[in-house]
């Protein structure tokens, strides 16, 4: 899958005026600045925002999972059309390639690699995961809006090409 760490294992930066600096390993999600912008400006968070807050982390590190997704080589609009799941913690990393209904199991501690896949020995965990994935999923496709195509103009699309985005 497109989603082993050294891919999406990204450091995330948040500074605010009223908290101070804090370096936590707990796995977070993009899906989670949403709900943090919402704490930040004490304006209540919608219902179908995913994701949980950040400003939990600065008081204590807490047990978290993070679900990330693809959609293989291409960028697809539709979020049914995503193929790749992953779901981690900081001890295991679960994915899902649910084109072909694959499922991978990696212990994070013993095995940082990624090397190992032992799924077959962890099954109760991988439907855990697997849940959580579809759940995932689910929610998303709750949230997809159709949004209109826009038509570019020439100066925008000449700004692409310099950015190297379109060709």
């Amino acid at each position: 899958p497109h989603l082993y760490d050294e891919l999406i294992r990204v450091p995330l930066i948040v500074n605010t005026p009223d908290i101070g600096s804090k370096i936590s390993q707990t796995p977070v999600s993009l899906v989670d600045i949403a709900p943090t912008l919402f704490d930040l400006t004490d304006i209540p968070t919608p219902d179908k925002v995913q994701g949980k807050s950040l400003l939990d982390l600065v008081d204590q590190d807490e047990e978290r999972v993070t679900i990330s997704a693809c959609s293989g080589d291409t960028v697809s609009k539709n979020v049914s059309e995503w193929e790749y799941f992953a779901t981690r913690t900081a001890n295991w990393k679960c994915f899902w390639r649910r084109d072909i209904d694959r499922v991978e199991l990696y212990d994070l501690t013993k095995d940082p690699g990624e090397l190992k896949d032992i799924s077959h020995e962890y099954p109760d965990t991988v439907n855990y995961f697997r849940e959580l994935m579809e759940e995932h999923l689910n929610e998303a496709v709750e949230t997809e809006l159709t949004l209109p195509e826009v038509e570019k103009s020439e100066n925008v699309k000449q700004r692409l090409r310099d950015l190297g985005y379109t060709e």
